[in-house]
């Protein structure tokens, strides 16, 4: 499977912090095209390695600002930079595994319910800059973790470790909850919203 996209990051949409600052957010837009990629691994010849599949995206951020360099601090001769920000490179790489995969389609080996419906996975982030100047550098994230799929529902946790000194020096830990409105309200948030094919 392969897919096509365009990510648009808009400028000062942040919480607010003290003089109205916007917190953790760019002061200047970007958009960001994207390859999305996924390839499950039931075609292959041996039986356990079908529950195997992986998925990725690769995306170049153009900002609409670009970061340029206005003059250099008298006091401590750092450069200064007007309030743009730079191009850069971006993508992740994911392999799951998913044990009712292999439950439904491989081999039923008798397993709890609830431990057909984990999937173990690891996820690697990765970000560089693209262009000239910059006031960032190449960060790598490792995220293993574990999804939990129920019938309306799917909890995910992960780790997330740095891969660089450049990322951070602490492990961290991320958690998603998703609801499934089309099982949950079957008659009605569960409907399309238009009925192109009847």
């Amino acid at each position: 499977m392969m897919s096509v996209g365009v990510v648009r990051n808009f400028a000062r949409t942040g919480a607010t912090g003290e003089n109205g600052a916007t917190l953790d957010n760019d002061d200047s837009s970007s958009t960001a095209p994207t390859f999305y990629f996924g390839k499950g691994f039931g075609d292959l010849p041996i039986g356990w390695a079908r529950a195997f599949a992986i998925t990725g995206e690769l995306s170049y951020q153009i900002a609409d600002k670009k970061l340029k360099v206005t003059g250099v601090d008298p006091d401590s001769g750092a450069l200064l930079f007007n309030n743009g920000t730079w191009n850069q490179w971006s993508g992740g790489l994911s392999l799951q595994y998913s044990i009712r995969y292999l439950q439904s389609q491989v081999k039923d080996f008798g397993l709890p319910e609830w431990v057909n419906r984990l999937t173990p996975l690891v996820e690697v982030a990765w970000s560089s800059p693209a262009s000239k100047p910059n006031q960032g550098s190449t960060q790598y994230l490792i995220a293993p973790g574990i999804a939990y799929t129920a019938d309306s529902y799917a909890v995910t946790v992960e780790a997330l470790i740095p891969g660089n000194k450049q990322t951070g020096s602490h492990v961290g830990v991320i958690a998603q909850f998703h609801l499934y409105f089309d099982d949950l309200f079957p008659n009605s948030l569960g409907k399309p919203i238009v009925n192109w094919w009847n």
